[in-house]
């Protein structure tokens, strides 16, 4: 039998981000599905989708001073930012259905 290597035990970045996106995701759904859904729990959600994006955006920055360029990690980081945004006015009651 083979021993694990320690790369292999850790978590990846893109480990991490997968589960947060999928907890966003799975309280996004939980959100839709109900009757009457409180405003706070839109708020948690934005409130999560910013941190997520902002966080995003600081490994992207890490990533080109590694010298890694991926430009279409910012361009996603920033459309997340903005859904984020939206998420956050819908829960303020500032947009429309």
């Amino acid at each position: 039998m083979e021993k694990m290597s320690e790369d292999y035990r850790k978590f990846s970045w893109d480990d991490v981000s997968t589960i947060v996106y999928a907890v966003i995701l799975a309280l996004y759904v939980t959100y839709r599905r109900m009757d009457n859904p409180p405003q706070w729990l839109l708020g948690v959600i934005a409130v999560m989708i910013l941190l997520k994006s902002m966080s995003e955006i600081v490994y992207y920055f890490k990533q080109t001073k590694r010298g890694k360029r991926r430009i279409w990690s910012l361009i996603f980081s920033a459309l997340v930012f903005l859904c984020g945004i939206m998420f956050l006015l819908n829960a303020f009651g500032l947009l429309g259905e």
